[in-house]
């Protein structure tokens, strides 16, 4: 759990998205996709990705998870967060596929309540919550 809770904090392309999140910086918006920050925001969502992984597979206790819970709850209670795995979301479903953050996603929606997310709105392909931040083709 060490390495997990340094890699979080400490990883320079992580950590610095996380604080463009923390500040209210971030913005999904046409320019995204291609952009440095997309690297940046991928590398992040992976890593939030895997340790979902890792608690569903039971690999990290409750305890172990509770370290990390806390910023996986205030990062994708961004907006713009949201609003980039609603894309993905949906740009999997019209592949037929699991997305990309699949753990993330499914833990997020599980705990929607705390972040601040309508379940019903996100599963929603022409979602009026975010049909208008919709960037990928689907």
């Amino acid at each position: 759990i060490e390495s997990v809770l340094k890699q979080l904090r400490f990883d320079k392309d992580i950590s610095k998205i996380i604080n463009t999140i923390d500040y209210r910086e971030f913005r999904y918006d046409g320019h995204f996709h291609g952009s440095k920050i997309e690297f940046q925001v991928d590398k992040l969502l992976s890593y939030l990705d895997f340790i979902c992984y890792l608690k569903f597979k039971n690999f990290l206790s409750k305890a172990e998870f509770s370290l990390i819970k806390y910023e996986i709850m205030r990062i994708c209670s961004d907006r713009g967060i949201q609003r980039y795995l609603w894309n993905i979301y949906h740009f999997g479903k019209t592949e037929s596929r699991e997305s990309t953050f699949y753990y993330l996603i499914r833990f997020v929606l599980k705990h929607a309540k705390g972040v601040a997310l309508d379940k019903r709105e996100f599963m929603k392909k022409d979602s009026k919550e975010y049909i208008d931040h919709k960037y990928l083709n689907f």
